[in-house]
């Protein structure tokens, strides 16, 4: 009889383990399902009393890659964070066995901030799923982490006579100006109350990154009446 009892016991358990999996595969199914189906998810979020969207710009450059004397261009390896707030993909919690937070692994599938590097064209994205994902929480804050190389002119061949250089960044929408999108930096960012991930930084090359200031300016574009918002970094760099 008590081997018979541990049995039961080991059966009663896996079954039960194999339905709390389940249950959780369901209610992310449920989620996924739910913010695909988002109509005009590909559309500005429309924001309370017609405000702009507010959006967090964080930039971390994380590796020099060269200072290059030919083209006078500085070339970095950079993560760009962008978090925003948009109602249409918040979910009630409580409906959904208290689940809080949620990756979704295809940013194409919904509406992001078109943010560029506009002084620098030659600056490519990598878009590949595995570093291009987005993270959810309940209440509508969106997080999304973009790795990028920066390409951006740069008096280089001053490193020849002077200990340091500084080179401008200068990130913008491309096509939303002011009234549809607010840029601000990361710690000026309100959204809804959530948490902020810092992203360890790693210089590794011949050259290091002493100083990193960040400013807000305004740019009038022929193609609008209202300016764009531009988040303007000064990297200053020196040799190792």
């Amino acid at each position: 009889m008590a081997g018979l009892r541990v049995v039961f016991l080991l059966c009663f358990a896996m079954a039960t383990s194999i339905s709390t999996v389940a249950g959780i595969a369901y209610k992310y199914d449920h989620l996924y399902n739910m913010v695909k189906s988002v109509e005009f998810a590909h559309t500005v979020p429309v924001m309370e009393n017609g405000d702009p969207v507010q959006v967090g710009v964080n930039l971390d450059i994380q590796r020099i890659v060269a200072m290059d004397p030919s083209t006078q261009e500085m070339v970095a390896d950079a993560l760009l964070r962008l978090r925003w707030s948009d109602f249409r993909v918040a979910w009630n919690q409580y409906m959904v066995s208290s689940v809080n937070t949620l990756v979704w692994p295809n940013a194409d599938s919904t509406w992001t901030p078109d943010v560029v590097v506009t002084n620098g064209p030659g600056s490519t994205f990598d878009s590949s799923p595995e570093v291009s994902a987005m993270r959810l929480d309940h209440v509508g804050n969106v997080t999304w982490y973009r790795r990028l190389r920066v390409r951006v002119p740069c008096d280089v061949s001053r490193l020849d006579n002077a200990p340091d250089v500084t080179c401008l960044i200068s990130l913008a929408s491309w096509s939303h100006d002011s009234q549809d999108l607010e840029l601000v930096t990361s710690h000026s960012y309100t959204g809804r109350q959530g948490s902020d991930d810092d992203v360890e930084e790693d210089h590794v090359s011949r050259y290091r990154v002493t100083l990193v200031g960040v400013t807000k300016s305004s740019k009038a574009s022929s193609c609008c009446p209202t300016p764009f918002d531009v988040i303007n970094y000064r990297v200053t760099v020196t040799r190792r």
